[in-house]
């Protein structure tokens, strides 16, 4: 049985993922495109749904690019990814700390 605190972390932890990864699936995907589109050659990998994509957006190595309509799309794919990844360590943490 989890308390009351437990309970609220982990609701808020999957509340703040599942925001995180539904913005990141609308933003990411435009973002691979726009890159498809004007830098076909420095591409990161064949699709945006892959690791090192993933990796790519999260590190900001598209500002190397200097495109304003490429961070237009990147960045809210950066954040959106962060608060996916911190949702999901919040509601993993309290999971695992919050078990009697």
């Amino acid at each position: 049985m989890y308390g009351l605190w437990a309970t609220f972390l982990i609701l808020s932890g999957a509340g703040i993922a599942a925001a995180g990864l539904a913005g990141y699936l609308i933003f990411a995907p435009l973002a691979w495109r726009h890159l498809r589109e004007k830098y076909p050659e420095k591409i990161p990998t064949k699709t945006f749904i892959s690791h090192r994509f993933f990796a790519w957006i999260i590190t900001s190595k598209w500002r190397s690019f200097g495109d304003t309509g490429l961070v237009g799309l990147a960045a809210p794919a950066r954040w959106l990814g962060i608060a996916f990844l911190f949702g999901s360590l919040l509601a993993a943490a309290a999971l695992g700390l919050g078990a009697n």
